[in-house]
């Protein structure tokens, strides 16, 4: 008896095994049985999503710049590195784009439609003053015009008219009068812009105190700003009532308002905030309930200025040895490599800056922690930034890579790391010290480790010495310790 070539269960079994082809692209896959088709088909699928996924939020982010201001080489440069067609339809997406930052509550952002005359904007490469590299920078050859240029939202100004106030203080030995301005910043101006908010949550702190308050060194780092940088204006926004006017001020106070460039302005919370992204933001709330209230006031503040106004914003533990304006704009400053610092940030009005500030803004109002000291700080401008430049190494965030933002190398502004603040304090090392600090623009002194120790005036600490040059009226009216 002849035995049937193929046994029916055994046709079931070749049919279960039979070769699967699965043909991606060129390349044909075989397997066998259904369950490692489908988790093939699967892999394949989720490696797609990944790599899209990845793709679209590095692209979306760096089109949220490149579109910013619809400057046809940003945008070029956007749709070159996402290779899209550069015709018509290339504008859709950026206006896909300027919707998307119409979020805002309460009609804080109307009519955002930025828009800059291509014709007078173009592209340049220069070699950077600082770096030494090769740098790609927008030009606009027009002076800053509000009327050419709408804003992301558009900064509204208190309307409260400027006021002056006469202050006598000494000069060479003879008695000389100044008249100090008190106005608000102007949106776009050429400024710099301190912050002293030691009263923003309690104003009893200056109960006792007459005149303005700020600390010498406070006042140092603003005169010497107004020194090194006479053709701009230098804010004071203070937050402390100025009991018995001007005139009862310490005479280092009225030192550093001798210089004519320099100017003040009351900052009250919560008016400060209205019209701004963090108008609904529990600005007070969150503060008084943080473990340090005074410096997270003071970082969130920062952005919301820079937000308002642009230009510079620099901390009072600084002091400045050069003109800030040889920097360009659009900057921060490198504190080391992988950690951005926020204590000297330039924020223009217009392109990259003015994008920044709204991202930053909207980083604080998402991830704000109480808890964490720089949360809310340098770490804000540096998520930003990671994002913008499409990387996390801070000595790529170039011009070039960043869109017009750049971060400034470390010894532009920290050349004196946190770990090494000593060295300013200590008068066997301050030729060493005089020396790293050569090349930079500006001494930042790292209060918050630096604060309680002393510098007495006419010492060789190198503290003392930075500010008998660059801050000579405020270091020598100061009495005995600095």
């Amino acid at each position: 008896m002849t035995a049937p070539s193929v046994l029916p269960s055994t046709k079931k079994q070749l049919r279960r095994s039979a070769t699967i082809r699965i043909t991606t692209g060129l390349l044909p896959i075989t397997t066998c049985g259904a369950k490692m088709k489908r988790t093939l088909v699967w892999l394949v699928c989720l490696f797609l999503v990944l790599c899209y996924g990845g793709t679209w939020y590095y692209s979306t982010t760096r089109q949220v710049l490149a579109c910013a201001n619809d400057n046809s080489f940003a945008r070029d440069v956007f749709l070159k590195a996402n290779k899209t067609s550069t015709g018509v339809g290339a504008r859709e997406p950026c206006n896909a784009v300027r919707e998307g930052l119409r979020d805002q509550p309460e009609g804080v952002f109307q009519n955002e439609e930025v828009k800059l005359n291509s014709e007078r904007s173009h592209a340049v490469t220069h070699t950077d003053s600082v770096t030494g590299k090769n740098q790609l920078n927008f030009t606009d050859h027009a002076k800053y015009n509000k009327s050419e240029a709408t804003k992301l939202s558009t900064p509204t100004q208190s309307g409260v008219e400027p006021t002056t106030e006469t202050i006598i203080f000494t000069d060479n030995g003879q008695l000389s009068e100044r008249n100090v301005v008190q106005q608000e910043p102007v949106p776009g101006e050429k400024h710099i812009i301190f912050l002293e908010t030691c009263c923003v949550l309690n104003d009893s702190v200056s109960s006792s105190q007459l005149g303005l308050i700020i600390h010498p060194r406070g006042a140092c780092a603003v005169a010497s700003a107004a020194n090194t940088n006479p053709d701009m204006t230098v804010y004071l926004l203070y937050t402390c009532s100025v009991r018995g006017g001007l005139g009862g001020s310490p005479e280092y106070v009225k030192q550093m308002l001798s210089y004519p460039n320099v100017k003040l302005w009351k900052l009250t919370v919560p008016e400060y905030m209205w019209g701004t992204p963090l108008q609904n933001w529990d600005f007070m709330g969150k503060v008084k309930s943080s473990r340090w209230p005074l410096p997270h006031s003071s970082d969130i503040l920062r952005y919301v200025t820079l937000w308002k106004y642009g230009g510079i914003y620099v901390d009072l533990d600084f002091v400045f040895r050069k003109p800030l304006a040889r920097l360009g704009t659009n900057y921060a400053g490198a504190q080391y490599d992988g950690y951005i610092a926020s204590g000297a940030l330039n924020f223009d009005m217009d392109t990259a800056g003015r994008v920044a500030a709204h991202l930053c803004l909207r980083d604080i109002q998402r991830n704000f922690q109480g808890y964490s000291w720089d949360q809310n700080g340098p770490a804000v401008i540096t998520r930003v930034l990671e994002n913008l430049c499409g990387t996390k190494r801070v000595s790529n965030m170039t011009r070039q890579e960043c869109l017009g933002f750049a971060v400034l190398p470390q010894k532009v502004f920290y050349v004196i790391s946190y770990p090494a603040w000593r060295l300013l304090f200590n008068p066997s090392q301050s030729k060493e010290t005089m020396k790293k600090v050569a090349d930079s623009y500006g001494v930042h002194v790292w209060n918050k480790m630096s604060s309680q120790e002393n510098v007495t005036v006419g010492s060789e600490q190198a503290y003392g010495l930075l500010a008998a040059t660059y801050c000579p009226r405020v270091y020598s009216n100061s009495g005995p310790i600095f």
